[in-house]
């Protein structure tokens, strides 16, 4: 009588791997295939399955860059907005227009309007 795999996957402590089987698809063919597996028998992904999820972090990766790269952008937009709201808001003010004219004309409140003034001196 030859070996039998009696567990799944076989563990073999000579060279730190098991091997197993479960079903799955390669180039179209759905069957059961052999795999290697860890002594916590998780399995070892092959090449293809190892290019896909290399494929798919570069991806998400891709995408969180994306996001960044938009929220600080519109981030130094707002900035940019905001100073030239402050720009616009010390020329009136230079100009001797009413802080109360200033701050409804700029949509700034009066504590902002009073550090500016405050800044200015």
């Amino acid at each position: 009588m030859g070996n039998t795999c009696l567990g799944q996957p076989f563990f073999m402590p000579e060279i730190g791997l098991a091997i197993g089987h479960e079903s799955g698809t390669y180039r179209e063919w759905q069957r059961d295939w052999l795999y290697w597996y860890k002594k916590d028998r998780t399995r070892l992904l092959t090449a293809e399955e190892r290019a896909k999820a290399e494929a798919l972090r570069a991806n998400v990766a891709e995408q969180r860059a994306q996001v960044a790269f938009s929220d600080g952008e519109q981030q130094g937009i707002q900035t940019g907005e905001q100073n030239k709201t402050f720009e616009i808001a010390r020329n009136m003010l230079a100009k001797g227009l009413e802080p109360a004219l200033v701050a409804d004309t700029t949509g700034l409140s009066m504590d902002e309007l009073a550090t500016l003034i405050e800044i200015g001196k």
